[in-house]
Protein backbone atom coordinates (compact mmCIF):
# COMPACT_ATOMS: atom_id res chain seq x y z
CA UNK A 1 0.00 0.00 0.00
CA UNK A 2 0.78 3.57 -0.96
CA UNK A 3 1.34 5.80 2.07
CA UNK A 4 -1.60 8.11 1.16
CA UNK A 5 -3.61 4.91 2.04
CA UNK A 6 -2.66 5.40 5.53
CA UNK A 7 -4.18 8.26 7.88
CA UNK A 8 -3.45 9.16 11.46
CA UNK A 9 -6.31 6.70 12.39
CA UNK A 10 -4.21 3.79 11.34
CA UNK A 11 -1.43 4.61 13.62
CA UNK A 12 -3.70 4.93 17.02
CA UNK A 13 -4.91 1.46 15.49
CA UNK A 14 -1.29 0.44 15.42
CA UNK A 15 -0.44 1.60 18.93
CA UNK A 16 -3.13 -0.75 20.38
CA UNK A 17 -1.11 -3.79 19.34
CA UNK A 18 1.50 -2.24 21.71
CA UNK A 19 2.42 -4.47 24.66
CA UNK A 20 3.55 -1.40 26.35
CA UNK A 21 0.13 0.03 26.35
CA UNK A 22 -0.50 1.97 29.92
CA UNK A 23 -3.87 1.64 30.94
CA UNK A 24 -4.49 5.11 30.73
CA UNK A 25 -4.21 4.79 26.56
CA UNK A 26 -6.24 1.72 26.69
CA UNK A 27 -8.78 3.69 27.89
CA UNK A 28 -8.66 6.07 25.32
CA UNK A 29 -8.23 3.84 23.12
CA UNK A 30 -11.59 1.77 24.00
CA UNK A 31 -13.49 4.84 23.58
CA UNK A 32 -11.68 5.29 19.72
CA UNK A 33 -14.27 4.53 17.32
CA UNK A 34 -11.69 3.54 14.92
CA UNK A 35 -12.90 0.03 13.67
CA UNK A 36 -9.35 -1.45 13.26
CA UNK A 37 -8.85 -1.16 17.13
CA UNK A 38 -10.82 -3.37 18.59
CA UNK A 39 -9.06 -6.69 16.77
CA UNK A 40 -5.88 -4.85 17.17
CA UNK A 41 -6.39 -4.78 21.29
CA UNK A 42 -7.85 -8.66 20.92
CA UNK A 43 -4.11 -9.27 20.01
CA UNK A 44 -2.27 -7.33 22.52
CA UNK A 45 -1.32 -9.94 25.09
CA UNK A 46 -0.96 -6.86 28.06
CA UNK A 47 -4.91 -6.46 27.92
CA UNK A 48 -6.84 -6.98 30.73
CA UNK A 49 -8.56 -10.41 31.15
CA UNK A 50 -12.16 -8.92 31.70
CA UNK A 51 -11.36 -7.40 28.32
CA UNK A 52 -10.25 -10.43 26.69
CA UNK A 53 -13.76 -12.16 28.31
CA UNK A 54 -15.58 -9.26 26.68
CA UNK A 55 -13.81 -9.86 22.96
CA UNK A 56 -14.44 -13.77 22.86
CA UNK A 57 -17.97 -13.66 22.51
CA UNK A 58 -17.17 -10.62 20.21
CA UNK A 59 -18.24 -10.88 16.28
CA UNK A 60 -16.06 -12.88 14.46
CA UNK A 61 -13.18 -10.54 13.51
CA UNK A 62 -12.48 -9.60 16.74
CA UNK A 63 -12.42 -12.62 18.57
CA UNK A 64 -10.60 -14.10 15.68
CA UNK A 65 -8.22 -11.48 16.37
CA UNK A 66 -8.42 -12.58 20.34
CA UNK A 67 -6.96 -16.26 19.30
CA UNK A 68 -3.91 -14.71 18.19
CA UNK A 69 -2.87 -13.69 21.46
CA UNK A 70 -0.31 -15.43 23.09
CA UNK A 71 -1.38 -14.52 26.69
CA UNK A 72 -5.26 -15.65 25.83
CA UNK A 73 -6.08 -18.19 28.82
CA UNK A 74 -6.47 -21.70 28.71
CA UNK A 75 -10.53 -21.36 29.94
CA UNK A 76 -11.40 -19.05 27.18
CA UNK A 77 -10.29 -22.00 24.91
CA UNK A 78 -13.51 -23.76 25.16
CA UNK A 79 -15.86 -20.70 24.56
CA UNK A 80 -14.06 -19.95 21.55
CA UNK A 81 -14.08 -23.38 20.20
CA UNK A 82 -18.05 -23.47 20.42
CA UNK A 83 -17.89 -19.89 18.99
CA UNK A 84 -21.00 -19.63 15.78
CA UNK A 85 -18.21 -18.40 13.46
CA UNK A 86 -16.36 -21.20 11.79
CA UNK A 87 -13.34 -18.98 10.86
CA UNK A 88 -13.09 -18.42 14.92
CA UNK A 89 -12.93 -22.22 15.56
CA UNK A 90 -10.54 -22.40 12.44
CA UNK A 91 -8.70 -19.39 13.92
CA UNK A 92 -7.97 -21.56 17.65
CA UNK A 93 -6.71 -24.56 15.71
CA UNK A 94 -3.58 -22.43 14.75
CA UNK A 95 -2.37 -22.40 18.65
CA UNK A 96 -0.14 -24.70 19.80
CA UNK A 97 -1.20 -24.43 23.15
CA UNK A 98 -4.74 -26.29 22.21
CA UNK A 99 -6.04 -29.32 24.76
CA UNK A 100 -5.72 -32.75 23.08
CA UNK A 101 -9.66 -32.80 23.80
CA UNK A 102 -10.46 -29.81 21.50
CA UNK A 103 -8.50 -30.65 18.84
CA UNK A 104 -10.59 -34.25 18.88
CA UNK A 105 -14.18 -32.19 20.16
CA UNK A 106 -13.10 -30.11 17.00
CA UNK A 107 -12.49 -32.93 14.21
CA UNK A 108 -16.08 -33.24 14.77
CA UNK A 109 -17.49 -29.40 13.74
CA UNK A 110 -19.84 -29.44 10.92
CA UNK A 111 -17.71 -26.90 9.17
CA UNK A 112 -15.09 -29.10 6.47
CA UNK A 113 -12.71 -25.66 6.46
CA UNK A 114 -12.58 -26.16 10.63
CA UNK A 115 -11.87 -29.79 10.35
CA UNK A 116 -8.95 -29.71 7.38
CA UNK A 117 -7.66 -27.08 10.04
CA UNK A 118 -7.69 -29.70 12.83
CA UNK A 119 -5.50 -31.54 10.47
CA UNK A 120 -3.31 -28.88 10.21
CA UNK A 121 -2.76 -28.17 13.68
CA UNK A 122 1.15 -29.72 14.94
CA UNK A 123 0.02 -31.57 17.61
CA UNK A 124 -2.75 -33.43 16.11
CA UNK A 125 -2.35 -37.19 15.89
CA UNK A 126 -1.47 -38.81 12.66
CA UNK A 127 -4.62 -41.60 12.85
CA UNK A 128 -7.03 -38.62 13.61
CA UNK A 129 -5.37 -36.71 10.64
CA UNK A 130 -6.00 -39.31 8.03
CA UNK A 131 -10.06 -39.30 9.32
CA UNK A 132 -10.61 -35.88 9.12
CA UNK A 133 -8.76 -34.41 5.62
CA UNK A 134 -7.62 -38.49 4.58
CA UNK A 135 -4.06 -38.07 2.83
CA UNK A 136 -4.21 -34.85 1.75
CA UNK A 137 -2.36 -33.37 4.60
CA UNK A 138 1.38 -35.06 5.11
CA UNK A 139 3.41 -34.52 8.09
CA UNK A 140 7.03 -36.01 9.30
CA UNK A 141 5.34 -39.09 10.23
CA UNK A 142 3.08 -39.48 7.31
CA UNK A 143 5.74 -39.71 4.61
CA UNK A 144 8.49 -41.20 6.77
CA UNK A 145 11.23 -38.77 6.88
CA UNK A 146 13.71 -40.43 8.78
CA UNK A 147 13.75 -42.44 5.77
CA UNK A 148 14.47 -39.81 3.57
CA UNK A 149 18.51 -39.22 2.30
CA UNK A 150 21.04 -37.55 -0.09
CA UNK A 151 20.02 -40.08 -2.85
CA UNK A 152 16.18 -40.24 -2.36
CA UNK A 153 14.87 -36.47 -2.16
CA UNK A 154 14.64 -35.65 -5.65
CA UNK A 155 12.30 -38.71 -6.03
CA UNK A 156 10.05 -37.24 -3.64
CA UNK A 157 7.06 -34.41 -4.92
CA UNK A 158 6.91 -30.98 -4.04
CA UNK A 159 4.14 -31.44 -1.40
CA UNK A 160 6.52 -34.03 0.51
CA UNK A 161 9.40 -31.54 0.52
CA UNK A 162 7.53 -28.25 1.46
CA UNK A 163 6.07 -30.63 4.01
CA UNK A 164 9.48 -32.51 4.89
CA UNK A 165 11.11 -28.72 5.09
CA UNK A 166 8.69 -27.42 7.12
CA UNK A 167 8.49 -30.31 9.73
CA UNK A 168 11.01 -32.58 10.16
CA UNK A 169 13.23 -30.65 13.17
CA UNK A 170 16.67 -31.90 11.89
CA UNK A 171 17.36 -31.58 8.03
CA UNK A 172 21.29 -33.32 7.33
CA UNK A 173 23.78 -31.00 5.85
CA UNK A 174 24.01 -32.44 2.48
CA UNK A 175 20.34 -32.06 2.13
CA UNK A 176 20.17 -28.80 2.96
CA UNK A 177 22.89 -28.19 -0.12
CA UNK A 178 20.58 -30.30 -2.24
CA UNK A 179 17.69 -27.66 -1.31
CA UNK A 180 19.43 -24.45 -2.31
CA UNK A 181 18.75 -25.59 -5.77
CA UNK A 182 15.68 -26.87 -5.49
CA UNK A 183 13.05 -26.47 -8.30
CA UNK A 184 10.15 -25.32 -6.62
CA UNK A 185 10.54 -21.77 -4.58
CA UNK A 186 8.22 -23.29 -1.77
CA UNK A 187 10.40 -25.55 -0.64
CA UNK A 188 13.75 -22.88 -1.03
CA UNK A 189 11.87 -20.16 1.27
CA UNK A 190 10.72 -22.97 3.28
CA UNK A 191 14.35 -23.76 3.83
CA UNK A 192 15.17 -19.98 4.42
CA UNK A 193 12.80 -19.70 7.41
CA UNK A 194 14.41 -21.99 9.45
CA UNK A 195 16.30 -20.90 12.68
CA UNK A 196 18.50 -24.35 11.85
CA UNK A 197 18.82 -23.79 8.65
CA UNK A 198 22.98 -24.03 8.34
CA UNK A 199 24.12 -20.18 7.80
CA UNK A 200 26.16 -21.00 4.52
CA UNK A 201 23.03 -22.82 3.38
CA UNK A 202 21.22 -19.01 4.11
CA UNK A 203 24.28 -17.32 2.29
CA UNK A 204 23.58 -19.19 -0.98
CA UNK A 205 19.85 -18.77 -0.51
CA UNK A 206 20.44 -14.82 -0.11
CA UNK A 207 21.59 -15.04 -3.55
CA UNK A 208 18.44 -16.69 -4.96
CA UNK A 209 16.60 -15.56 -8.29
CA UNK A 210 13.68 -15.45 -6.70
CA UNK A 211 12.87 -12.65 -4.57
CA UNK A 212 10.60 -14.17 -2.02
CA UNK A 213 13.35 -16.43 -1.18
CA UNK A 214 15.82 -13.45 -0.82
CA UNK A 215 13.44 -11.41 1.76
CA UNK A 216 12.79 -14.83 3.54
CA UNK A 217 16.64 -15.25 4.05
CA UNK A 218 16.64 -11.05 5.24
CA UNK A 219 14.14 -12.34 8.01
CA UNK A 220 15.52 -14.88 9.64
CA UNK A 221 17.70 -13.99 12.55
CA UNK A 222 20.28 -16.58 11.59
CA UNK A 223 21.41 -14.91 8.48
CA UNK A 224 24.92 -14.10 8.32
CA UNK A 225 25.74 -10.43 9.20
CA UNK A 226 27.62 -9.91 5.50
CA UNK A 227 24.75 -11.13 3.29
CA UNK A 228 22.47 -9.03 5.38
CA UNK A 229 25.03 -6.22 4.28
CA UNK A 230 24.52 -7.69 0.73
CA UNK A 231 20.61 -7.68 1.13
CA UNK A 232 20.24 -4.29 2.36
CA UNK A 233 21.16 -3.05 -0.89
CA UNK A 234 18.59 -5.14 -2.77
CA UNK A 235 17.25 -3.38 -5.70
CA UNK A 236 13.36 -4.96 -3.77
CA UNK A 237 11.98 -2.09 -1.25
CA UNK A 238 10.51 -5.34 0.39
CA UNK A 239 14.03 -7.07 1.00
CA UNK A 240 15.98 -4.04 2.79
CA UNK A 241 13.19 -3.53 4.76
CA UNK A 242 13.06 -7.12 5.60
CA UNK A 243 16.81 -6.61 6.97
CA UNK A 244 15.95 -3.35 8.84
CA UNK A 245 13.44 -5.67 10.69
CA UNK A 246 16.13 -8.26 11.31
CA UNK A 247 16.95 -7.89 15.48
CA UNK A 248 20.27 -9.08 13.54
CA UNK A 249 20.84 -5.88 11.71
CA UNK A 250 22.91 -4.02 14.27
CA UNK A 251 24.11 -0.72 12.28
CA UNK A 252 22.42 -1.94 9.36
CA UNK A 253 19.48 -0.38 11.03
CA UNK A 254 21.15 3.24 11.10
CA UNK A 255 21.53 3.21 7.31
CA UNK A 256 18.41 1.85 6.53
CA UNK A 257 16.65 4.08 8.96
CA UNK A 258 17.51 6.92 6.14
CA UNK A 259 16.36 5.12 2.96
CA UNK A 260 14.46 6.73 0.65
CA UNK A 261 11.41 4.09 0.81
CA UNK A 262 9.13 4.64 3.63
CA UNK A 263 8.61 0.72 3.19
CA UNK A 264 11.92 0.25 4.09
CA UNK A 265 12.00 3.30 7.21
CA UNK A 266 8.93 1.55 8.32
CA UNK A 267 10.72 -1.98 8.18
CA UNK A 268 13.44 -0.29 10.86
CA UNK A 269 10.63 0.58 12.74
CA UNK A 270 9.13 -2.87 13.69
CA UNK A 271 12.32 -3.74 14.82
CA UNK A 272 12.59 -5.60 17.74
CA UNK A 273 15.78 -4.00 18.93
CA UNK A 274 15.67 -0.78 17.45
CA UNK A 275 17.13 2.04 19.85
CA UNK A 276 14.67 4.31 21.55
CA UNK A 277 16.71 7.13 19.75
CA UNK A 278 16.11 5.93 16.53
CA UNK A 279 12.30 5.02 17.36
CA UNK A 280 12.14 8.86 18.76
CA UNK A 281 13.42 10.40 15.17
CA UNK A 282 11.19 7.89 13.27
CA UNK A 283 8.48 8.66 15.64
CA UNK A 284 8.27 12.18 13.89
CA UNK A 285 8.45 10.24 10.24
CA UNK A 286 6.27 12.31 7.53
CA UNK A 287 5.37 8.75 6.43
CA UNK A 288 2.49 7.60 8.15
CA UNK A 289 3.09 4.14 7.50
CA UNK A 290 6.38 4.53 9.36
CA UNK A 291 4.77 6.09 12.38
CA UNK A 292 2.42 2.95 12.47
CA UNK A 293 5.18 0.58 13.25
CA UNK A 294 6.53 2.75 15.60
CA UNK A 295 3.25 2.89 17.32
CA UNK A 296 3.26 -0.87 17.40
CA UNK A 297 6.91 -1.18 18.29
CA UNK A 298 7.17 -2.61 22.26
CA UNK A 299 10.80 0.05 22.50
CA UNK A 300 8.89 3.03 21.59
CA UNK A 301 9.18 5.71 24.83
CA UNK A 302 5.70 5.79 27.11
CA UNK A 303 5.82 9.44 25.64
CA UNK A 304 5.58 8.54 22.10
CA UNK A 305 3.62 6.26 22.36
CA UNK A 306 0.85 8.14 23.88
CA UNK A 307 1.19 11.26 21.06
CA UNK A 308 0.86 8.40 18.51
CA UNK A 309 -2.40 6.62 20.29
CA UNK A 310 -4.10 10.23 20.16
CA UNK A 311 -2.75 11.13 16.64
CA UNK A 312 -5.19 12.83 14.71
CA UNK A 313 -7.45 13.63 17.61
Amino acid sequence: MSDDEFTSDNVRAMSAFNPRLPADMLESLLEDEYWEIPANLAMNPSIPEWLMDDYASAGEEVAEALTANPSLPSRLFDSLAHHPKREVRSSLLERRDLPLDLIYTLSEDDSDGVRRAVAQNVHCPDALRRRVDGSSVSSANDVGWSQVTIENISQTSDEERIAYVRTCTVIDIDIQDELITDSNVQVRSQLASRLFTAREVLANLGADSDSWVRQTVAKNPNTPRNTLETLSRDESDWIRAAVGANPNAWELKEVLARDASPIVRGGVASNPLAEESLLERLGFDEAVQVRMNVAANGRTPIDLLSRLAQEGL
